[in-house]
C-alpha cells in the first residue's frame, strides 16, 4: 500500500482535491495467489483506481457520472466494497471500516448531484 500512497501525488491534477480514499485487496485472477493491493481515490473531479509497484502501474480513472453505485458488505473487522460503474464492477476486499463510511457518503453525494443535474439540465 505504501507504493500506492507515494505514487498518488503524481497523478492528482492541480486544483484537484481528494475527498475520500479506500484501500484493500482485489483478486485480479481466480486463485489464492492473485490478490493485489489497490487504492481507490474519490476526488472532486474523478474516481481513480490505483495499483502501483516499482516498474508497474495499473491506473483506471473515470468521472463521477459513470458510477452507478456502491455496495458494502461488512464482516468485522473488515468490509468489502463493490464499485458499480457503467463500464464494469470491481470489489475491493479487506477494506478499513473507518475509510468506508466517508467514501460511500461522498460517492452517493456525487451520484445525487448528477441525478439532480439530469433532471434540471444543470451539470455539477
Amino acid at each position: 500500500m505504501k507504493f500506492n500512497a507515494h505514487y498518488l501525488p503524481t497523478i492528482i491534477h492541480d486544483n484537484e482535491h481528494i475527498q475520500a480514499v479506500i484501500y484493500g485487496r482485489i483478486a485480479e485472477d481466480p486463485g489464492l495467489l492473485s490478490w493485489v493491493d489497490r487504492m481507490v481515490v474519490a476526488t472532486d473531479r474523478r474516481v481513480i483506481s490505483l495499483n502501483h509497484k516499482p516498474g508497474y502501474t495499473d491506473n483506471d480513472e473515470f468521472t463521477h457520472d459513470i458510477v452507478d453505485g456502491v455496495d458494502v458488505s461488512r464482516a468485522d473487522p473488515f468490509t468489502a466494497v463493490t464499485l458499480n460503474t457503467k463500464i464494469s464492477h470491481f470489489t475491493l476486499r479487506f477494506v478499513n471500516n473507518r475509510c468506508v463510511e466517508k467514501f460511500v457518503h461522498y460517492i452517493e453525494k456525487r451520484r445525487l448531484e448528477y441525478y439532480q443535474a439530469g433532471i434540471t439540465g444543470v451539470r455539477p
